[in-house]
């Protein structure tokens, strides 16, 4: 579904103040001063200007504006410092990840290399495409949390994203995202969700024996956003098989603050049904769902999420029956557009 027409024109307008600043960075770079840095990807030889301060970063990674030196073309730029081998293993498998999907809903490589970084070892660079819908996390901020989000475009949005998820569950081996999340959903501008951050990316089935269990429940730690983390995740038991619905869990998490704003573990409802954020931990996760008193949305939206958001993994759904059910609301938005919620 595309962004309004406020997203749109704020969007032409940032971008306009950064082609104008590209252009003068440009020129002063020309007479020798300058405050970008120039850098060429080695497995295709693009050229590009990389803005000084990163849009986002965390842990030992940073993503940058980038600009094409000739074109002046958009890009996203992902800096990840590689200290250690078992790092610079991580990056190229990140990599690797990348180039094995061709799917409009997961995020492309279009260029890559390593490059040395003085004592912090060596750096991987990665270029994305330039997402100017912004993140779906500042989407859910502009329209969620003020009320404008429709309960079609919640739908088209997560069945977007559901459809990414399948491409990735449905490789030779299976593979697990790990990280699903609002932050991790970039937006196109015609609407169009695409996942991002391979990164933690793993075969999905895992399990059956002790320190694997205890492999997985540290990985889970360290790569998995708690408030969108599976309960089963938390204490791995050495018996478990751990599956591809560990991601479903998240989507369902996905769901839930695409409708109310947050993760249904990090958020409660005021007296006035307005959400509030609040600490996750293991014991939210494995309580009850709270819901606003009266839901903006349909009772069969608030039963998807209930059915996904099931504590028994093995009695979760797989995404390719939640995207059954997906459809099945969609088509009665689309032919009932008023559809109201009832109570939960």
């Amino acid at each position: 579904m595309p962004l309004t027409a406020v997203d749109t024109a704020y969007d032409l307008l940032c971008r306009m103040w950064a082609s104008l600043w590209w252009l003068l960075g440009a020129v002063w770079g020309a007479l020798g001063f300058t405050s970008q840095n120039w850098i060429t990807l080695t497995a295709g030889g693009t050229r590009v200007a990389v803005d000084a301060e990163p849009l986002a970063e965390g842990g030992c990674s940073f993503v940058y504006m980038a600009r094409d030196a000739v074109s002046g073309k958009e890009y996203a730029l992902k800096k990840v410092l590689c200290q250690t081998m078992e790092q610079k293993d991580l990056a190229e498998a990140e990599i690797r990840r990348h180039r094995a999907f061709n799917h409009p809903n997961l995020m492309p490589i279009l260029d890559w290399g390593f490059r040395e970084a003085g004592s912090l070892g060596s750096a991987a660079y990665m270029l994305f495409p330039y997402m100017a819908g912004g993140t779906l996390r500042d989407l859910i901020n502009r329209r969620t949390l003020t009320g404008l989000i429709s309960e079609q475009e919640v739908l088209v949005i997560f069945q977007g994203v559901c459809r990414g998820v399948h491409e990735l569950h449905s490789a030779r081996p299976p593979l697990a995202h790990r990280d699903i999340k609002a932050d991790n959903v970039m937006l196109q501008l015609d609407g169009t969700p695409v996942l991002m951050d391979f990164g933690s990316m793993v075969p999905a089935d895992r399990g059956k024996n002790r320190s694997e269990a205890l492999l997985v429940q540290d990985e889970a730690a360290q790569y998995c956003t708690v408030s969108y983390r599976a309960p089963e995740l938390f204490d791995v038991a050495s018996s478990a098989v751990i599956d591809a619905r560990t991601d479903v869990w998240s989507l369902g998490c996905l769901l839930y603050a695409l409708a109310f704003g947050y993760s249904p573990f990090e958020c409660e409802f005021t007296s006035f049904d307005q959400p509030r954020v609040v600490e996750c931990s293991f014991l939210r996760v494995i309580g009850p769902i709270t819901w606003p008193k009266k839901p903006r949305f349909s009772s069969g939206l608030c039963d998807l999420i209930k059915w996904i958001l099931n504590q028994d993994p093995q009695q979760r759904p797989q995404v390719d029956g939640v995207l059954v059910k997906t459809d099945e609301l969609l088509q009665q938005c689309r032919s009932t557009p008023s559809l109201i919620a009832d109570s939960v």
